[in-house]
């Protein structure tokens, strides 16, 4: 999930991804994937937004596209709409095996398919 944070301490508004952590103290943590940018840079990319949306009208209607995993954003039609299906194909026989785990701890010395 996003956060937008300003801070007092440090001149800046920060745009980070935040991630859910159960084996901490507190529920959140912030990732590297962000931006924080200083007052003025964040004045001039609201202007430049502005200004994007005035030359380009069309923006207006976009929407972003989110996804929850790498999978599902190769799968969007949005995102990937010049995959190939033999490389979806692909894409799906690798996504199958990912799911299998092997067990070498086998008391009988044989690799087990979990």
């Amino acid at each position: 999930m996003w956060h937008v944070s300003v801070d007092s301490k440090f001149p800046t508004v920060d745009i980070r991804r935040w991630y859910e952590d159960s084996r901490a103290g507190s529920p959140l943590k912030p990732t590297h994937v962000g931006i924080a940018l200083t007052y003025s840079n964040w004045a001039k990319l609201k202007k430049a937004i502005i200004e994007v949306e005035n030359k380009i009208p069309a923006m207006l209607a976009v929407s972003p596209c989110w996804h929850d995993g790498q999978m599902d954003e190769m799968f969007c039609g949005e995102c990937s709409p010049y995959r190939k299906l033999e490389c979806v194909a692909d894409i799906r026989a690798a996504k199958s095996a990912q799911k299998l785990t092997i067990n070498t701890d086998s008391s009988d010395g044989d690799v087990d398919l979990m």
